[in-house]
């Protein structure tokens, strides 16, 4: 092909040899478990990871994102009834902090909390085949994040109030167990940009960011309801087991726990 057949956009296209990718990240993969070789789940963690090379859902659900979430309007009255929730959230306000995340700094911020509410609305716009109300995806997620993997167990839980939120607030990392997050995280992203494809834009950077956020928030979660004040291991891998349960599951198991979740919403 000579240059002059080369459109403006094909110039900005990236074309993956996924078979490659796949064997890349395969070996990423085991560098990861023997720098780790003692964290209880890690292997299914980084395998449910490669497996992102072909799930539809993860595909659909990156696809829609950036719509779904600009398509809510957050000063609706109808879609801001659950006052209770907004006011708890508003308890990790980065008070003007730029929001970053580092070895020994907290974890948790209102940034991540939002990673996860707006992730959880994307995945039940696809799983439920229609957009439920942005006060709905709150209660879900409320409801959510204490319940973690064992979100299909339809038992009473305790929901968070806000000696929650507070000691979600002042959580931290331990120091190996932030450094196999973001191992974790590097994997992700490369195997992200694949399935995502050709394009390269600042849209799919911001929506990888999301996602990981609600991973961090996940990892938060798990530490308070475990009484932890920093995010160990198990934190880690409780939080990526909760995200690809979430991502795959089916969608008319999802609908029953939905409706049982959030009962005020019409089927």
């Amino acid at each position: 092909m000579d240059d002059k057949d080369i459109s403006f956009r094909d110039a900005f296209r990236i074309f993956w040899d996924v078979d490659e990718e796949r064997e890349k990240n395969k070996k990423t993969a085991q560098k990861i478990l023997k720098k780790f070789p003692n964290v209880v789940g890690l292997d299914k963690v980084l395998y449910e990871t490669q497996m992102l090379f072909d799930s539809p859902s993860y595909k659909e659900c990156f696809k829609i994102y950036e719509s779904i979430i600009m398509s809510y309007h957050y000063d609706d009255e109808k879609d801001l009834e659950n006052k209770e929730i907004i006011s708890n959230m508003a308890i990790l306000s980065n008070n003007r902090l730029k929001y970053f995340i580092n070895l020994f700094g907290k974890a948790i911020f209102l940034t991540t909390a939002f990673g996860l509410v707006g992730t959880l609305a994307v995945i039940l716009n696809v799983k439920l085949s229609r957009k439920p109300l942005y006060n709905n995806v709150l209660i879900f997620y409320n409801w959510f994040m204490v319940k973690l993997d064992d979100f299909d167990n339809l038992d009473n839980v305790e929901l968070p109030d806000e000696e929650f939120y507070k000691k979600l607030r002042k959580i931290k990392w331990e120091k190996s167990s932030k450094k196999m997050f973001d191992q974790i995280r590097f994997l992700y992203a490369d195997v992200n940009m694949v399935v995502v494809g050709e394009k390269v834009s600042k849209t799919n950077w911001e929506v990888n960011s999301a996602l990981v956020s609600a991973v961090i928030f996940l990892c938060g979660c798990s530490a308070v309801l475990n009484e932890r004040d920093r995010i160990n291991d198990t934190d880690v891998i409780n939080a990526y087991n909760t995200f690809y349960k979430i991502l795959n599951v089916d969608s008319e198991d999802l609908k029953k726990i939905y409706y049982h979740v959030v009962p005020n919403d019409s089927i």
